[in-house]
């Protein structure tokens, strides 16, 4: 029969050896496997090489971005990425009309799809969307007073 005092060793040296192994590398594989197999397919910004170039304006307060479609042709599937790390999609948008995003609608970009914070200061747009081909436009965001 075996120990207790046996059994709780090889316990002790099991959980020693699995949590050595877990900061040597077991954390970055498993944030490969649930970016891989358990998260839902997202949308990729992929800025293509042949793109047009869409007339936006952009605008931000407190906690809403102001997307406006300044072109003649309206837009389809449009994509808004604030400062390279969050995304939020916009169905479509008129021309001439403007969309208003609440910053907590945007998604980080990485396995963990967190949102933005509310207070998040943005200082660049860039806007991915389908035209008569595949428009973008990257804009710089002037800071509001009233922030």
């Amino acid at each position: 029969m075996v120990s207790l005092k046996r059994t709780l060793s090889v316990v002790f040296v099991v959980l020693v050896l699995l949590s050595l192994l877990w900061f040597a590398g077991g954390k970055t594989w498993a944030d490969q496997f649930l970016s891989r197999f358990l998260t839902q397919p997202r949308d990729e910004f992929v800025v293509p090489a042949a793109k047009m170039s869409l007339n936006v304006a952009i605008t931000q307060d407190r906690e809403e971005l102001t997307v406006c479609n300044r072109g003649v042709a309206p837009w389809d599937g449009a994509l808004v990425r604030i400062n390279g790390g969050y995304l939020a999609k916009i169905k479509s948008l008129a021309a001439g009309d403007c969309a208003r995003i609440k910053k907590t609608s945007f998604l980080s970009t990485d396995w963990k799809h967190l949102p933005a914070p509310r207070d998040l200061q943005v200082t660049e747009v860039e806007v991915l969307s389908h035209v008569s081909g595949v428009g973008y436009a990257r804009e710089p965001v002037a800071s509001s007073a009233a922030i």
